[in-house]
């Protein structure tokens, strides 16, 4: 049976009003695919949804107080309250849900890091620029390079950075 507007309004309304969804579909003889495609494929529909989303949280919230005063079995009033303060969490997550901090204050500095670079680098013991001459010729087809010039240009480097 093909639901019309208003009825899916009306399941809407009951709903947030805190009846069950099996008894509403069971009443209204329809599969809950069927609700739910209508309610995705109409924007009337889906906004009342969303409103009736926060609503039902809303409602829950209010029971919590009411709950907690009225049963007298402890275990019971806190399995009530949990359930519904999950329940609100899902349906208003930016009011009810857990708030996550992922901020980072924290700086760093690494000016140190880089003067404990530099020392590192000026007082490792130069290979003598002959020794490399003397080698053996590679067959990358590069030229060997000088250490004491390649090692004042690492200087060089490491000082534009600080």
């Amino acid at each position: 049976m093909a639901l019309t507007k208003k009825q899916v309004l009306e399941y809407i309304t009951r709903w947030a009003q805190g009846e069950y969804i099996k008894d509403l579909l069971k009443e209204f003889g329809t599969h809950p695919m069927e609700m739910y495609r209508m309610i995705e494929n109409d924007t009337e529909l889906s906004d009342a949804h969303s409103r009736a989303r926060k609503i039902k949280a809303e409602l829950q919230v209010d029971e919590l107080g009411e709950i907690a005063d009225k049963e007298e079995d402890v275990y019971r009033a806190r399995l009530k309250t949990d359930i519904r303060k999950w329940t609100a969490s899902k349906f208003n997550a930016p009011l009810y849900g857990e708030k996550l901090d992922v901020s980072v204050n924290q700086s760093i500095d690494i000016n140190a890091l880089l003067l404990d670079a530099r020392r590192r680098v000026r007082d490792a013991t130069p290979i003598e620029s002959t020794k490399l001459l003397d080698s053996k010729p590679n067959d990358t087809g590069l030229e060997p390079v000088d250490t004491l010039e390649a090692e004042d240009a690492c200087i060089e480097t490491i000082d534009d950075l600080i």
